[in-house]
């Protein structure tokens, strides 16, 4: 019987660790689904896609290139887990106290990644200049007010254009200006080529408001397919889609 009384503390203590909490909350605020790994393929492309083009023309080295896609891969789990907070600020949304608890740590998480992304990037900044600083500055606030108030332009609609821009054409040129590539008319190619890898980092984006477009609804998020519509965002869709790989075609 005493052997029993000494056990349950511990049994306590362990269902109130963080990975025994991840079992009782929703799927969504669990931190293997919250930092959406799937996703990255976002920074890996643009990233890559940036450096080798400045590879090409021999501007930076393959480490370099290392520790662009890193910062990029960390800025993009940054966005991903402080996405969540906007959450807390949905009024028929009910949350309990285990899955703010999640999120609030997450949202810390989140901020030591952009906190390293910072840290590279100024490494950065000193090597190659104002030009990279202005890029990486649009850059951090674009990844902040993603879902970030006052300006939170997901829910403004803006978010599939923005992350276009973004996430897209301004990360993979911001790539290359990283790797020593100057700011001349020779940019100009690679913001062409990085055209059809924006549209399908934009659709990633698109493709999650289309599943979630009920949802978003109920809890009077006006994404871009809220704003829209459903049958108009689905022949959106298929558009940029068509455009990706007719560009790739092309370029």
């Amino acid at each position: 019987m005493g052997a029993l009384v000494r056990r349950r503390p511990l049994e306590r203590r362990s269902l109130s660790s963080p990975a025994a909490m991840e079992t009782r909350i929703a799927p969504k605020y669990r931190l293997e689904v919250a930092i959406r790994p799937f996703s990255y393929s976002v920074a890996l492309g643009a990233c890559a896609l940036g450096g080798m083009w400045a590879l090409r023309w021999e501007h930076g080295s393959p480490w370099l290139l290392v520790i662009i896609i890193f910062a990029g891969v960390l800025l993009q789990m940054g966005v991903n887990l402080v996405n969540n907070r906007a959450d807390l600020d949905v009024e028929n949304l009910e949350l309990s106290a285990l899955e703010r608890e999640a999120i609030a740590r997450q949202f810390k998480i989140g901020l030591a990644c952009f906190a390293g992304a910072l840290a590279i990037a100024l490494l950065l900044v000193a090597m190659r200049g104002w030009p990279l600083a202005v890029l990486l500055i649009v850059g951090f606030l674009g990844a902040w007010f993603y879902t970030a108030e006052p300006i939170h332009y997901k829910r403004r609609g803006l978010g599939v254009p923005l992350v276009f821009l973004f996430m897209g054409v301004l990360m993979i040129c911001g790539a290359a200006i990283a790797m020593g590539a100057p700011v001349n008319f020779h940019l100009v190619e690679l913001v062409l080529l990085s055209l059809p890898i924006s549209l399908l980092t934009a659709l990633l984006l698109l493709a999650n408001e289309l599943r979630d477009y009920e949802r978003d609804i109920r809890d009077r998020l006006g994404t871009l397919s809220v704003r829209i519509g459903l049958h108009r965002a689905t022949r959106l869709f298929m558009a940029m889609l068509a455009a990706a790989y007719l560009l790739t075609v092309l370029w």
